[in-house]
């Protein structure tokens, strides 16, 4: 599963207060910029929230837990900033965590039906949870943080959501054996219309120009006795959708099978995690011969207002993981430790 990474730029701070070591009298704020999801290891349910300042260069770990005297208990799928609070999708305690963005205290809990992977804000005080099981989308009331009840059937195994105008676009990816990617318009809370892509959407970025591009994982075979079948393999692909008229607009060959996407609009390329990365000219449609970098990552994303590509890299589940920023050209400019399994990106913007 593939998380959604969202891109919003550098721009607030975030407080965070502790008590010294007399128990007296708060520390002094610890400023941070970026948030790094973590997954953390399925059966420990050890997901994690890690903050980085890019001027100072200093890390905190466990956020959540510092903030609020208790850990996430659960794996993190993706996270979503609406308005002032971030919701922080847990799908395997089947619940979506809901703090202040600046302070990082919890200001409720969104208790789940089925297993949920990831949120996107619907109306003002409204938001769609995809489902992954159940092949729907649950309908949730940002004021009592409760499920109203209505559920909106789409495709196989949603994943991503990005909302453009009055619709919301769902990635079906089905574990690969899905090719879709449903519109739902949110007055009629209603599919009304069904995208074919390529196989396994899973990514879904919007640029400038509302065009959401599509990131389509393909489909990695397997026999019958679950044996690995690299033969029937479907080689992954960019769509890029219309949204506002919800047509296809373009389409990319990328081959292997990719994960996610940055989008640098200010020099018109796009960096896609594709076993290493490669980089995408967002008006040819084409991907530039030479890979950004060959090291395998988790999770991308951009920094508008530094310039740089942050990318998280896995150590397996059992160790932290760790981040690292690279300049425009593929020029490592640093790096930091993240929790386990890094997946996700999140930059405060006021």
């Amino acid at each position: 599963m593939n998380k959604q990474s969202i891109l919003l730029f550098l721009a607030a701070t975030l407080v965070f207060v502790g008590c010294n070591d007399a128990g007296n009298d708060p520390e002094p704020p610890q400023i941070s910029s970026v948030y790094i999801t973590n997954e953390g290891n399925f059966s420990d349910a050890n997901g994690s929230v890690t903050s980085f300042d890019p001027q100072t260069e200093s890390t905190i770990q466990q956020v959540f837990q510092n903030a609020n005297g208790r850990p996430l208990a659960g794996i993190i799928q993706s996270t979503s900033i609406i308005d002032d609070r971030m919701y922080i999708v847990l799908n395997s305690a089947d619940k979506i965590e809901v703090v202040d963005a600046e302070s990082f205290t919890s200001t409720g809990t969104i208790e789940l039906s089925n297993t949920p992977v990831s949120i996107v804000q619907a109306a003002d005080n409204q938001a769609y949870v995809s489902n992954l099981y159940a092949n729907n989308v649950s309908v949730i009331d940002l004021e009592s943080l409760e499920e109203t009840g209505t559920t909106i059937p789409v495709g196989m195994n949603p994943q991503a959501m990005v909302r453009v105008g009055s619709r919301v676009f769902v990635a079906n990816n089905g574990f690969g054996n899905d090719n879709t990617v449903s519109v739902i318009d949110v007055e009629s809370e209603s599919v009304t219309n069904t995208i074919t892509v390529g196989n396994g959407p899973a990514d879904l970025v919007v640029d400038q120009s509302d065009r959401i591009w599509v990131v389509c994982n393909g489909l990695i075979a397997y026999d019958e006795d679950f044996n690995r079948d690299p033969e029937n393999d479907i080689p992954g692909s960019i769509y890029l959708i219309d949204g506002t008229t919800a047509t296809i607009a373009g389409q990319i060959e990328t081959g292997g099978h990719p994960t996610g996407l940055a989008l640098n609009e200010q020099t018109g390329r796009g960096f896609l995690l594709n076993d290493g990365v490669q980089i995408v000219n967002m008006n040819s449609l084409q991907i530039e011969a030479e890979p950004f970098s060959e090291r395998h990552f988790n999770a991308i994303a951009n920094s508008a207002n530094e310039d740089l590509i942050y990318v998280g890299q896995s150590k397996g589940f059992t160790q932290p993981g760790q981040a690292i920023r690279y300049d425009l050209n593929g020029v490592a400019v640093d790096s930091f430790t993240v929790g386990i399994a890094p997946r996700g990106f999140n930059f405060l913007r006021n």
